[in-house]
């Protein structure tokens, strides 16, 4: 302190902060991206964050939650398809046995017919043979 306000001069305390030499910077239209420091009374009073992550989040959550969705719906769409191709080659195998069967079937008819036919041969044109 100046001896003028009644203060000891070996006693003077010089601040050794750095001095802020940008403090009118705002004003005089310089960037200040690369400004040190907080000015306590622009401190907001709650985090904004916090908020802003919870957002971010739930935004994600649900994006995920409609990209499961349609991965399950695919899932299930494909598994239709499956079982309706699957029911397909199975629609076609049994058909493809009763066509076997069937052509048995007919094979034995056929033979039975011609046995009918010779027995018929035998007992009524050819009666007399016996």
């Amino acid at each position: 302190m100046p001896q003028d306000f009644g203060g000891n001069s070996t006693f003077n305390v010089i601040g050794m902060e750095a001095l802020n030499l940008r403090t009118n910077s705002l004003q005089e239209g310089e960037d200040d991206e690369y400004m040190d420091g907080e000015i306590p009374a622009i401190k907001r009073k709650y985090n904004t964050i916090w908020p802003l992550s919870r957002t971010k989040e739930k935004t994600k959550k649900a994006i995920l939650c409609t990209i499961s969705l349609a991965v399950f719906i695919s899932e299930v769409k494909l598994n239709v398809v499956a079982d309706a191709l699957s029911k397909r080659y199975a629609l076609i195998f049994m058909l493809e046995t009763n066509c076997l069967v069937l052509n048995a079937l007919r094979n034995c008819m056929k033979v039975m017919l011609t046995l009918v036919r010779l027995l018929h041969v035998c007992l009524f044109d050819q009666w007399w043979l016996f």
